[in-house]
């Protein structure tokens, strides 16, 4: 899979500015953060990451918005936040993701975007 010519990293720019690039994006790839949730109140499709913090219960709502959740190594359950979202001596939730398991995630993601 490769990313449109379009693809660009830009530097950090004010919520309002940021909102409305979102607007104009093809797709946005995010991981849990503020730009993610303001991301997700636009009509932009969202591939979004999740670690520490619940994908079923913080990732944004929509046809075109999804998720994936990192497995916790020490098998924590938690409703909202792992109770070691601080104090994780490794952060493996996300530093697991395998690239080739999320580039084929992503590309099953944007095929069903562009099918329906």
């Amino acid at each position: 899979f490769q990313f449109p010519e379009a693809s660009a990293l830009i530097d950090r720019l004010g919520p309002e500015a940021l909102q409305h690039l979102f607007m104009r994006m093809d797709a946005i790839v995010c991981m849990d953060s503020f730009p993610l949730h303001l991301a997700g109140l636009t009509a932009t499709p969202v591939f979004s990451l999740f670690g520490p913090s619940l994908g079923f219960k913080y990732a944004p709502r929509g046809s075109c918005k999804t998720f994936l959740q990192g497995p916790c190594p020490y098998n924590e359950k938690f409703i909202k936040r792992c109770p070691k979202l601080r104090t994780c001596e490794t952060g493996d939730c996300m530093k697991k993701f395998k690239g080739d398991f999320l580039a084929a995630k992503f590309a099953t993601w944007w095929q069903t975007l562009h099918t329906a």
